[in-house]
């Protein structure tokens, strides 16, 4: 990696943007009055649950197959219409 673009790399932006908003975080927290990195924890804890949540629904194996079967379509149109449109492009030139 080029020295001059080490900032640019979003091996750079990523971790940057995290430390950033836990230090906004940290911020928000000391001006509420409260422990530095409660809203941090509160956060954690909320994805956790949302995961957890999520991993406990009582999925039909209907709606799965139904979900892959409408997003195979989806892609069979995409990919329709792109060649349709290719091919008119072609026989316009």
């Amino acid at each position: 990696m080029d020295k001059n673009n080490w900032i640019k790399s979003p091996w750079t932006i990523c971790p940057a943007i995290v430390v950033f908003s836990l230090f906004l975080l940290m911020g928000y927290d000391y001006s509420e009055g409260n422990p530095i990195l409660t809203k941090t924890g509160e956060i954690i804890i909320f994805i956790w649950d949302v995961l957890f949540a999520f991993l406990n629904l009582n999925i039909k194996m209907w709606w799965i197959i139904a979900a892959f079967g409408i997003f195979i379509f989806i892609l069979y149109l995409i990919i329709h219409f792109k060649e349709k449109d290719r091919n008119r492009k072609i026989k316009d030139i």
